[in-house]
């Protein structure tokens, strides 16, 4: 229910939320109650990132007057990416843990995106909401958002549904997937979303390096398409082609949505020159420049808020993701269900960081589930490793043993 962002039981908090909180809670008894061993298996570069970009977000509470807003934000950055990455190697344990977990999150965003495709025939059918401009928003509050975890998903969708063992016999279910996450992201609208699934689908093929495969991808998105903008237009919604319109070509009017971001990108560069070590402090939703709009790119907004030791946290967050799905490519099987399942994360959480370069979107939570199954599944591989090298050693140990006697 990671993508169900509009259903909120109770205290504002999500579905999902409520599941997290659960299995923290279940976790946390286990090791009091039963003396559970606590395992601390995420990269070291990656906890070391977060803490140096909580660092730089402490110390711009010196340019801050609401500082237990600051404060909140940091608390919640390490919810975000600690505590919630550790609590997945905690619970998925093995490879089909990691794979069900995959699958469980993809029906997700599928479910957002069959609900925006409803919406799209009936703007009310959803309570609470309705679509924006002419874009539609499924069970989220913003097209957006609704974009971005349908771009997300669509690198690890693409993957399962040509190589997907998992789903090799339910050939319904994948098409119904890729369905479903195909119209979520193009009845958005949103062009950073599609830029982030481009960017998915090249680094799948350079991987795989399949024409068939290309092809055929090229045929069931084009196939699923044109009815949906055509129906898009019928029903006077925004396509994305309207969208790109509306972001490069500036009219009397208006300016574009590029230009905006880039007066925006100026006047926080301005303000990092004066104080480059101390940035403007964490707020939601982003602090506000003087244009009056939130910076919209992940690193130049930490920058800005979290001074240049945030933004060495953030690179130093980037590529210790990379490190690890370099690491995860290289110790699985060329065909085996764990590189793809590697592969299918790796791609998706590229989508997030190209998306995260036009939006700001560090603190939800769908933007970081791959990375998050990613590293789950990177500890399960290294507690395989463990226990492999261990039998080896043993056995090792007893045949000098026996010789030696």
């Amino acid at each position: 229910m990671l993508c169900q962002l509009t259903i909120r039981p109770a205290l504002s908090l999500t579905l999902s939320d409520w599941f997290f909180l659960g299995a923290l809670i279940s976790v946390l008894l286990e090791i009091i109650v039963f003396n559970r061993k606590i395992e601390m298996r995420l990269p070291s570069l990656f906890v070391l990132s977060c803490l140096i970009v909580v660092a730089g977000g402490m110390l711009s509470f010196l340019n801050m007057n609401e500082k237990i807003t600051g404060l909140s934000i940091v608390i919640r950055f390490i919810y975000l990416t600690i505590i919630w990455f550790w609590l997945g190697t905690m619970v998925l344990r093995t490879e089909n843990h990691v794979q069900r977990a995959t699958v469980f999150w993809l029906l997700s965003v599928a479910v957002t995106g069959i609900a925006a495709a409803l919406q799209l025939l009936d703007p009310l059918i959803i309570p609470g909401t309705a679509p924006i401009l002419g874009r539609m928003v499924g069970f989220t509050g913003h097209p957006n958002d609704l974009g971005a975890l349908s771009a997300i998903g669509w690198g690890t969708a693409i993957v399962l549904f040509y190589h997907g063992k998992m789903l090799r016999n339910l050939l319904l279910v994948r098409y119904i997937l890729l369905i479903a996450i195909i119209s979520g992201l193009i009845l958005s609208g949103s062009t950073g979303s599609a830029l982030g699934a481009v960017a998915a689908t090249a680094l799948w093929l350079l991987l795989i390096r399949s024409k068939k495969q290309l092809t055929w991808l090229v045929i069931i998105m084009l196939t699923i398409s044109i009815p949906l903008l055509t129906v898009q237009h019928i029903v006077g919604g925004k396509s994305l082609l309207n969208r790109l319109t509306e972001t490069v070509i500036p009219t009397q009017k208006n300016k574009t949505t590029f230009s905006i971001r880039i007066e925006t990108y100026e006047k926080a560069l301005d303000t990092i020159i004066q104080n480059p070590l101390i940035g403007v402090g964490f707020k939601p939703g982003g602090s506000k420049t003087e244009t009056g709009n939130a910076v919209h790119n992940a690193y130049i907004a930490v920058l800005y808020e979290a001074g240049l030791i945030g933004l060495i946290g953030m690179i130093t967050l980037t590529l210790s993701s990379l490190i690890s799905a370099r690491y995860l490519f290289r110790k699985t099987n060329r065909f085996s269900t764990d590189r793809y399942f590697v592969i299918a994360l790796s791609v998706s959480s590229i989508a997030f960081f190209v998306y995260a370069m036009g939006a700001p979107v560090l603190y939800q939570r769908y933007g970081w589930i791959s990375l998050s199954l990613l590293f789950s599944l990177r500890a399960v591989i290294k507690r395989r490793t463990i226990v492999v090298n261990a039998v080896y050693s043993n056995k090792g140990y007893n045949h000098i043993a026996l010789n030696r006697s």
